[in-house]
């Protein structure tokens, strides 16, 4: 499921974050799974009109667990970014 998938990656993403392998987390990485994380709540939003039951229950609880990722990987892109920005070069060159 594309739930777990994001969940998978945002998750290798914290354990790295505060070590020394922080650095290597990119922020256009984090902003790729914010705009997939957007993308899922919408879908389970637009799903969660039609639902009910049982199936409404559940995807209330998928839909919380999106947004809580959400919030997550905001504020790791929120952390990560300054770390960033600190390190590029200041003519605006690629320093790869």
């Amino acid at each position: 499921m594309a739930g777990d998938d994001l969940a998978d990656k945002l998750g290798k993403y914290f354990a790295r974050f505060g070590k020394a392998r922080d650095a290597r987390i990119m922020p256009d990485d984090v902003a790729r799974i914010i705009v997939k994380l957007e993308a899922r709540c919408d879908e389970l939003h637009a799903e969660l009109a039609s639902a009910t039951g049982k199936k409404h229950a559940r995807l209330t609880q998928k839909h919380d667990a999106a947004r809580r990722m959400l919030e997550r990987a905001r504020w790791l892109l929120a952390e990560v970014q300054p770390q960033h920005d600190d390190t590029a070069p200041e003519d605006g060159t690629d320093p790869g």
